[in-house]
């Protein structure tokens, strides 16, 4: 039963790529967040059937896969008013995703490689934030620069935790591999939203935010998933 909700939300995700292609927008504010109920329906579903229902980091996931939903319902909604909201739902979805990863336990030998990681991901984020705040203040949103700045530190911090359990002796190649790729492309969507939005537009644009938006959380969801009924499944 849960593969075939696993499966139906990969295809609506699949309709809204392709309505994003179309700018179908009709389908598209439908398709879109109903993918993500979808997502959390299985990771319900999951937990039941592993009875890790109470598990902290499944408490989590499902914050931060509930704040997305509500992020995406925000973002079809008129944008003067609710694209600030749809942001800081957004922003509670990535807080909760960081608390569902929880914290790595790393070897003290094993923490140089974590400093080299967060540095790279630091110096990335600070190239894209300033390219931002200069299309905010050209745009005459220049009062978006904070809430921006905020995001892309969380953004940051997602990455980087997820990044981190590598190194972590409790997750599987296998399962850090989906998260960090999941993280990776959820935050490739978040820059390529904000860039789209306050820089410059490119060449299918907002197909390429979607289908890295939706794989991302694919990604995020099936990493803890599988780390929890690796762990805590008492099916």
């Amino acid at each position: 039963m849960k593969d075939l909700i696993l499966l139906g939300a990969f295809g609506i995700a699949v309709v809204d790529w392709v309505s994003t292609a179309k700018k179908n927008k009709n389908i598209e504010k439908f398709a879109k967040p109903l993918t993500m109920l979808l997502l959390l329906i299985w990771v319900l579903t999951s937990a039941a059937q592993g009875n890790y229902l109470g598990n902290h980091s499944l408490i989590w996931l499902v914050v931060g896969i509930g704040f997305c939903l509500v992020g995406d319902i925000f973002l079809f909604l008129p944008p003067e008013v609710w694209f600030l909201r749809g942001l800081i739902a957004f922003l509670l979805g990535h807080v909760g995703y960081i608390f569902s990863f929880g914290v790595s336990h790393v070897a003290g030998g094993q923490v140089f490689p974590g400093l080299v990681l967060g540095l790279s991901i630091t110096i990335a984020g600070i190239y894209v934030v300033r390219r931002l705040v200069a299309g905010l203040k050209q745009s005459g949103k220049g009062k978006m620069s904070v809430p921006i700045m905020v995001y892309a530190v969380v953004i940051s911090y997602v990455l980087f935790s997820a990044g981190f359990k590598f190194l972590d002796s409790a997750w599987s190649l296998s399962e850090s591999l989906l998260l960090a790729v999941g993280a990776l492309l959820f935050y490739i969507s978040d820059i390529l939203n904000a860039w789209e939005r306050f820089v410059s537009k490119f060449k299918n644009d907002r197909l390429i935010i979607m289908i890295t938006y939706h794989l991302g959380q694919f990604g995020i969801a099936l990493g803890v998933i599988n780390y929890l009924a690796a762990n805590f499944s008492a099916a």
